[in-house]
Order: C-alpha cells, then sequence, then structure tokens
C-alpha cells in the first residue's frame, strides 16, 4: 500500500522570490485542490477496491500533482538562476548556471505539454535562464574571444527554443519573438548584419501567427529605429493598435519623436505636434509642408515613401481616438482624406500613361513604318519615365522576383528587339502596378482603420478606379502588412473584404465593386422605417380585432372573480352581457355571501350607461349566439364568454370566443397600453 504521506505536499516549504509569486499563489490553490482529491479517493480506493471510476479519479489527481510539483520545481529552479545571475562572479556566466538551465529545460519539456500553464512558464523561463544571462552579458566590456563566446552561447539558446518551437505548437509564436530577440542582441554585441536581418524574420513570424499580440510589432520598432524612423513610428503605432496591445509602445513613440525632432521629416513633426503640444495654426502650416512632401513623392512615383506616410498618418488618427484626443483626431483625418483625393487622381493618371503606352506598342507591332510611332514613344517614356521605388532594406519581402530566362530570346534580331521591347514594356508595367497596389492597400487599410463614416467622400472614387483595375476578392493573402515589400498587394483581398464587409460601408461587391451613395442609404432607411410603421399598423390592428364588443361572464367568474369583472367594466368599449339563466341561478343562491356581493354589483350598474345589461337567454354560450345573430356579419371577434378554465392561445379570429377570464383582462390591458385603444 502506497503510503498517503507520500503524496502531500506543504506550500509553506517554498521559498520563492518576488518574480514567482504571481505564479505561484494560482499554482498551490491548484495544488491543494489535487492533493485533497487524492486523500479523498486514496481510503476508497483501497478499503471498497478499485472501480474503473475510483482509478480515473485517482489517476487523474496523481498527475495533476506530479505536474503542478514539476511546475512548483521550475519555479524554485528559476528563482535560484536569478540568484546565481545576480552574484558578484567575474565571469560571463556563473558556473552552476549551466548544470541548472539543463535541469529547467528538461522539466519544461514535460510541462509545455499543458496548455494552461505553458505559456506562462515559458516567460518566466524566458526571464530567468535566457533574458537574465544577456542583460549580463551585455553589462560587461567584452574582448573579442568574449563576442565569440557570446554568439555561441546565444546559437545554443536559440537551438533550445527551436526545439520547444518545434514540439509544442501552441509556444511558436512566443518563441518565434524570443528567437528574434536572441538574434537583436547578438546583432547589438557582434554587429553581424546577418543577425538582424534574421531578428526581422523572426519577429514577423511571430506576428503572422499571433495577430493580436502587439509586442512583436513593439520589437521591430525597436530593431528599424536607428536606420528608419519612419518604418520604426509605423511598427509602435500597430503595435499601440494591436488587440492585444503592449504597453509601451505609446512611450517608444513619444520616445522617438522627442530623438527625430531636429531633422526635417514632415510625417514625423506633424505626430510630434499632435502628440505633444498640438496648436491648430501651426498644424495647418506642417500640414501644407507635408501634402508638399507628398506630390513630390508621387511625381518620382516613390509608392513606398508615400503609402509609409499615409499610413503613420492613419494609425496616429486612431492612436489619437484612444488616447481621447479628438481635435487631433479630426485634424488628421481631415489630412489624409485631403490627400487622398490627389492620391486618386494620381493612380489614374499612372493607368492613363500605362494603356497610352501599351496601345501605341501595339500600333507600333502592326504598323509596317513605325518611325513617327517610335518617336511617339520616345517621347512619351521620357516625359514618363519613372524610377523604381526603392525598397527600404527595413522592409523584408518573402517573395524574389523572377528572372528572365534569357537562353529563351529568339536568334533573329527583329523578333529580338521586339522581345526586348516587349520585355521592357512589361518590367514598366509591373512596377507601374506594383506602385499602383502599394498605393491602394494604403487607402483601404485607412478606410477600414479611421472612423467609417468620415471616408464616405473619397469612397466613390476609390471603389471606381478599384473596379478599373478589375480586382477581385480571391487571391493570396498575408497576415502582415508588406509595407514596401515586392508583393505589396498580397494584403489587398484582405483590406478588400474588410472594406466590402463593414457595416458603415456605402460599398457592395457582386462581380464589381458597387457604390450605395448616401441619398441610397437614406432611401433604404426610409423603406426600412415605412417597413416597420406597416408592421407596427399591421399589429395594430390585429390586436384590435381580437378585441370584442361584448363579454358574457359565467357563473362561477361572477362568483369568484368579482373584482377583475369590475375592472372589465371599466373599460370604455366594452359592454358586459350576462345570461338571463345566469341571474336567476344566482338569485336563487341569497343566502351566500359572495352571491348577495355579485347581485348587489348587478343591480347598481344594469340602469346607469347600458354597459351592463341582462339577456334572455339561459346559458351564456346562447347569450353569444344570439348576440352575434344580431349584429352585422363581420369577421372580428364580437363576443368573448369569459371562464375560469385555463385556455390554450387560439390565432384563429371568429365572431365568439371563449377566453379565460384574468388572461382576458391582461391582454386587454396591454393592448390598451400599446396602442392607446381606450383614447
Amino acid at each position: 500500500m502506497i503510503p498517503l504521506h507520500a503524496f502531500t505536499f506543504n506550500p509553506a516549504q517554498l521559498h520563492l522570490q518576488t518574480a514567482s509569486r504571481p505564479i505561484i499563489t494560482t499554482l498551490v490553490r491548484a495544488l491543494c485542490v489535487a492533493q485533497l482529491r487524492l486523500v479523498l479517493a486514496v481510503p476508497h480506493l483501497f478499503t471498497l477496491g478499485l472501480t474503473f471510476g475510483d482509478g480515473l479519479v485517482v489517476l487523474s489527481s496523481i498527475l495533476n500533482l506530479l505536474l503542478l510539483l514539476e511546475l512548483s520545481q521550475t519555479l524554485v529552479l528559476c528563482d535560484k538562476a536569478d540568484l546565481l545571475i545576480n552574484d558578484d562572479f567575474q565571469t560571463l556566466m556563473p558556473p552552476d548556471m549551466h548544470s541548472l538551465r539543463s535541469r529547467v529545460i528538461k522539466l519544461c519539456k514535460t510541462i509545455f505539454i499543458d496548455l494552461e500553464w505553458s505559456r506562462r512558464i515559458l516567460d518566466r523561463v524566458w526571464k530567468s535562464c535566457y533574458y537574465a544571462v544577456i542583460c549580463r552579458i551585455r553589462r560587461a566590456a567584452l574582448s573579442v574571444e568574449q563576442k565569440n563566446w557570446t554568439e555561441m552561447l546565444i546559437s545554443k539558446f536559440v537551438k533550445e527554443l527551436c526545439v520547444f518551437a518545434n514540439d509544442f505548437p501552441h509556444l511558436r509564436s512566443s518563441a518565434c519573438l524570443y528567437i528574434g530577440d536572441l538574434r537583436r542582441y547578438a546583432w547589438l554585441i557582434s554587429g553581424v548584419e546577418k543577425y538582424r536581418n534574421l531578428a526581422l524574420l523572426c519577429y514577423r513570424k511571430s506576428v503572422k501567427l499571433d495577430e493580436k499580440n502587439g509586442i512583436a510589432l513593439n520589437q521591430l520598432g525597436l530593431l528599424v529605429q536607428e536606420t528608419n524612423p519612419t518604418c520604426a513610428l509605423l511598427y509602435f503605432l500597430l503595435a499601440d493598435n494591436a488587440s492585444l496591445p503592449f504597453d509601451g509602445a505609446y512611450t517608444n513613440v513619444i520616445s522617438l519623436l522627442k530623438r527625430e525632432e531636429q531633422k526635417e521629416d514632415p510625417t514625423v513633426a506633424i505626430l510630434e505636434h499632435c502628440f505633444t503640444c498640438f496648436r491648430q495654426p501651426y498644424f495647418e502650416e506642417l500640414s501644407t509642408k507635408w501634402s508638399e512632401y507628398i506630390m513630390s513623392q508621387l511625381e518620382t512615383r516613390h509608392a513606398f515613401h508615400v503609402a509609409l506616410s499615409i499610413n503613420v498618418i492613419i494609425l496616429a488618427a486612431t492612436t489619437s481616438l484612444k488616447r481621447g484626443k479628438e481635435i487631433e483626431l479630426q485634424s488628421l483625418s481631415k489630412l489624409f482624406f485631403r490627400i487622398s483625393r490627389l492620391l486618386i487622381r494620381n493612380l489614374e493618371e499612372w493607368c492613363v500613361i500605362e494603356a497610352e503606352g501599351a496601345d501605341l506598342r501595339r500600333r507600333r507591332a502592326s504598323s509596317s513604318d513605325g518611325s513617327v510611332e517610335e518617336t511617339k514613344i520616345a517621347e512619351k517614356e521620357k516625359r514618363h519615365c519613372s524610377r523604381s521605388s526603392s525598397l527600404e532594406k527595413d522592409v523584408v519581402s518573402e517573395e524574389d522576383e523572377i528572372a528572365v530566362d534569357t537562353d529563351e530570346i529568339m536568334v533573329e534580331m527583329d523578333e529580338t528587339v521586339m522581345k526586348a521591347d516587349e520585355s521592357s514594356f512589361s518590367k514598366r508595367n509591373n512596377d507601374t502596378q506594383h506602385r499602383v497596389q502599394t498605393l491602394l492597400v494604403a487607402l483601404l487599410h485607412a478606410a477600414t482603420s479611421l472612423a467609417p463614416h468620415q471616408y464616405e467622400d473619397f469612397c466613390q472614387q476609390l471603389v471606381q478606379f478599384l473596379n478599373l483595375l478589375e480586382l477581385h476578392l480571391e487571391g493570396k493573402s498575408e497576415n502582415l502588412w508588406q509595407l514596401g515589400g515586392l508583393t505589396p498587394w498580397c494584403l489587398l483581398p484582405r483590406f478588400l473584404q474588410g472594406f466590402v464587409k463593414s457595416s458603415h460601408t456605402p460599398v457592395e461587391f457582386a462581380e464589381f465593386f458597387v457604390y450605395t451613395p448616401k441619398n441610397s442609404i437614406k432611401e433604404s432607411k426610409m423603406k426600412s422605417m415605412a417597413k416597420l410603421w406597416l408592421a407596427h399598423d399591421t399589429e395594430k390592428e390585429q390586436i384590435r380585432t381580437s378585441l370584442p364588443l361584448y363579454v358574457v361572464p359565467q357563473e362561477d367568474v361572477l362568483l369568484q372573480r368579482l373584482e377583475v369583472m369590475k375592472k372589465i367594466l371599466k373599460k370604455d368599449k366594452l359592454i358586459v352581457a350576462i345570461a338571463e339563466g345566469t341571474f336567476r341561478s344566482l338569485d336563487m343562491k341569497k343566502d351566500k355571501a359572495e352571491v348577495r356581493k355579485a347581485l348587489r354589483w348587478i343591480n347598481t350598474h344594469i340602469s346607469k350607461d347600458g354597459r351592463l345589461r341582462i339577456i334572455p337567454c339561459s346559458t351564456p354560450e346562447m347569450c353569444a349566439e344570439k348576440l352575434v345573430t344580431q349584429a352585422p356579419t363581420t369577421s372580428t371577434v364580437f363576443v368573448t364568454v369569459l371562464t375560469l378554465l385555463m385556455i390554450g392561445t387560439n390565432r384563429v379570429i371568429k365572431p365568439i370566443t371563449v377566453e379565460n377570464v384574468e388572461d382576458f383582462c391582461a391582454r386587454y390591458d396591454k393592448a390598451e397600453k400599446d396602442f392607446l385603444l381606450c383614447r
């Protein structure tokens, strides 16, 4: 028999540092629950014999207990690692740290199977066994040999995290983030550019695996802020506007703006003014300079810089809304919509230019004497020649350009020249498409990010241009903003779907994008209101026709529900009819108090205003039939016989109905309240 004390655990035996206390509090509670279940199950197991259900309970409790013991052991080892890292040893890494880390990693391979605890334990292990070691190394003045040793150590750390990422898919996003951090530290320590590019790829992978978390976007901003401040602003703002925003992202934005304050960057200047000390007159001056900068970039067809600036302005507007800066939000939104009209106009001009070039080349190919056309083409090319947009090195593309196989070029000279011209035209056409779609992604990003009602003014132009390009909602899509990459249009399907599906967007999509102007929206709203009023009137008429003119109570209703009958008699549009047979039956029972009370009420109201009548019939049913025969033919309810029986709901409208007296009174009160029938 297994001794019971072998499964017991005393939380007081743990001596944990502050870093582990938030986790260990929850851990101890779960541990105590598992221990209690085990204590309750073990005596039952050995006194009554093992059953299948009892075995499952015991096995589950043992597994939970073992897992929790491993968790507590891991946290204790992490606390020991913190103590070792903060000691006074002169070495870069304490001697006992290697064996301690090995024990932690061995425990993690078991713990990470559990989905509930794995992410929190990985974060704790990262801080104690990876990040703390790197911080200790960075504080020291490293020699060349020490830098080489550090590179090898970081490579070992990366391999360990790669194993975790491969074995535990639910930890892949966090593992990629930490691998990116290690690569970034390797770049900062050694200065090797390869590590910086690897860090970029790892951070991007982390963002793709977990779009909602903004921490990887923040790390991207930290990585590129020295070489490309505007791109870093983009990443910091994306991190601040993520579903799970990174708390320090906005602080990084302010710090970067202050550091770049002296540099003449129109986009940075606008953000610095909006986030620090906003004044409307000075903002107008800055917005004029920014518009001039955007137009100059459009003239040279630098789509990357234009798209980057537009997206930074968009995210700054959403950040202003998040921070309660409504005036700044309005100013930034107006600035964007002002520049968007100019941008769409330029996009249309680019398409016209390319269409003219294609037409001239077709005419040249079909003409026998192409000297005049060739001159026109040369003039067009000279006038509209565009420089390729210089892609920033901080933006890593995931696709390479497809090289042209020169072996397929024909040997004949005329065909060679023609193919060279077509290849050159195709390349220019693809470059233009690349720039146009880069800017379209920026515009659609704005349309799905800013307050929806504000972009309706330029929405029609945007829809017309989308139809001109014959774009579709289907296609390859990427989860990360591939700003300036070789395939920025990969995001177009994603933004187009968000653009069309938004409830506020005046756009529909079947085969083409269909714009629904403001008047149509108002008209549809009016039609909807008319339908609601019609439905309201229909319901009102149905309720009105289901209410009778006469009510005929049975004898037991008068005796047991006299107060309800008094309430019904007060209704202005109802007439209470009592069968003469019912009245004679009551008169024969005068010795009872409730009968005398009912007779007094009848005698009091029978001669007042004619709303309580005695009908010469023997039963209430015959009384109802007589009242119906005296009235003109109608499809509405004319007489309702009131009873104490519970009658189910009958939606069939006929002249005579039977209904429970209390249900009838409640239904009439509701109709009177909702539709003011008595007024």
